[in-house]
């Protein structure tokens, strides 16, 4: 017998741990492994906890839980898969700590936008802004007052904050130093209900029906449409306006298409749409399509480059509750805050024959009548107050 031959025999009789396995075939194994086993098993030694904490791992895994895009913010980014993970499984549980930030005595109805690592809130007739910090908190640090009466909307664009009021009053603000760089009185007929703002160009809706159309740098209206129906929405898409109206009067559709540099109507989004089924949100997914919901309980998705007829997507609450605002990740989350027992649904657009989540902040009827969706947080704005939705 060969020196060779006695060697493969003493191998061959050796008996080999499982912690000797090299790590491709450890990886190999994970692959048939859940996630409790993986946790386990990172907990016996450093190198395993290297090699079954590894992000190619948890990737995997992710792809069965992913609903709520991963965002841009910094502290996301530090994040490795694992972590990703355990708050993927969580918002798919609908596991999140209530946290609140800010409670009031008066009703109001409140708007909320958020922009890296600052938040805004309208709270009666002032906007209040928030400076985000550690674990989702935020901490008061502005206060915006140039109206007489409730703000009903506001858009943060370029370092300035634009606001309506029920006051007809349009305002500016900087949005570093929350000084009120002009105003102006008397913009529309009735309650301004709506704003939207693009480039050097603003658009405002009322409930005199009218949709104006406002140069930002003198402040001088350059046109104006008449569409004889209370405007409770509207945002820029491309080039052309998309308006919501209450269609309480008669027409074809609540969504109407506008182009601003022709100045004519280009054409209405929808058909055969029931009388009173008036648009309350407009959101816009991408550079042409939007997310749309109101009265009538659905929200439609729409691509202005296809067929108008007929919307590409669409579902509806199984409770029949009404839209009041929407909001998605550009991805497949879509989050919408209803108008009863302030819940939140959350849809997977890959999937919408149900909601894949529903949130309960509080035990109030009250609608959800803002809501900003973060990959970690999520803030909720109601009638009595800020909430804050913790899923890590």
């Amino acid at each position: 017998m060969s020196m060779y031959d006695e060697q493969q025999i003493n191998v061959s009789n050796r008996k080999f741990s499982f912690g000797e396995l090299p790590d491709d075939i450890l990886l190999d194994i994970a692959s048939y492994c859940d996630s409790t086993t993986l946790c386990r098993l990172s907990m016996v030694s450093r190198r395993f906890r290297k090699v079954f904490s590894s992000n190619c791992i948890w990737n995997r895994k992710r792809i069965s839980h992913t609903i709520v895009g991963c965002s841009n913010e910094t502290s996301v980014c530090k994040l490795n898969s694992k972590e990703k993970y355990r708050i993927e499984l969580n918002i798919k549980k609908g596991k999140f700590k209530l946290k609140s930030v800010l409670k009031t005595k008066e009703i109001h109805l409140p708007w909320l936008q958020s922009n890296g690592n600052r938040l805004w809130m309208s709270l009666g007739s002032e906007i209040i802004g928030f400076q985000k910090i550690k674990n989702g908190c935020v901490r008061e640090d502005q206060i915006f007052r140039g109206h007489n009466e409730d703000v009903t909307r506001f858009v943060c664009k370029d370092e300035k904050l634009y606001s309506v009021s029920r006051d007809k009053s349009m305002a500016c603000f900087n949005a570093s130093t929350a000084d009120l760089l002009w105003r102006k009185e008397n913009c529309h007929a009735a309650d301004i209900l709506c704003i939207s703002v693009a480039k050097d160009t603003i658009c405002t809706g009322s409930e005199d029906g009218v949709l104006k159309i406002w140069k930002s740098s003198n402040i001088e209206k350059k046109v104006q449409f008449n569409l004889n129906d209370r405007i409770l929405s509207n945002s820029f898409i491309d080039d052309h306006i998309v308006c919501g109206t209450s269609y309480l009067n008669y027409a074809l559709s609540p969504l109407t298409i506008w182009n601003l540099e022709k100045e004519i109507l280009l054409g209405f989004l929808g058909s055969n749409n029931r009388k009173g089924a008036g648009i309350l949100a407009i959101r816009n997914y991408d550079d042409n399509s939007i997310l749309t919901g109101g009265y009538d309980t659905y929200v439609r998705f729409w691509d202005t480059r296809s067929a108008w007829t007929k919307p590409i997507l669409e579902f509806s609450d199984p409770f029949d509750s009404f839209v009041y605002s929407l909001q998605t990740d550009g991805d497949n989350a879509i989050a919408v805050g209803l108008s009863n027992h302030a819940r939140i649904s959350l849809w997977d657009r890959r999937y919408t024959k149900k909601p894949m989540q529903y949130f309960f902040t509080v035990k109030r009827k009250t609608p959800v009548f803002s809501l900003e969706l973060d990959y970690r947080y999520t803030y909720v704005a109601i009638d009595r107050g800020l909430y804050l939705m913790d899923f890590d």
